[in-house]
């Protein structure tokens, strides 16, 4: 099955430097969803730390005319390091 557009959001605020994956999932609020976002990819051990990004999950709708572009803001961003070790 292929997917569809459904618009273009833009995460407010969030440097993507190497981002590898997507998901959604629960979050501080009951009953709505979250987009987790990571910027974890550093094949060459070159960055320090990594970091995984929260925003709210968009109410997209896929009437192919009305479809939007918005910039999601109220991220949050976790940057983490893993012990002794800078790559992925």
């Amino acid at each position: 099955e292929w997917g569809s557009y459904l618009g273009t959001y833009e995460i407010q605020d969030a440097q993507a430097r190497d981002w590898e994956d997507i998901a959604v999932g629960p979050g501080p609020v009951p009953g709505q969803d979250y987009l987790y976002i990571g910027d974890i990819g550093d094949n060459r051990a070159y960055y320090p730390t990594k970091a995984v990004y929260r925003v709210k999950e968009p109410n997209a709708t896929s009437d192919p005319l009305n479809q939007q572009s918005k910039i999601l803001t109220g991220v949050e961003k976790f940057e983490f390091r893993f012990p002794g070790h800078a790559g992925n």
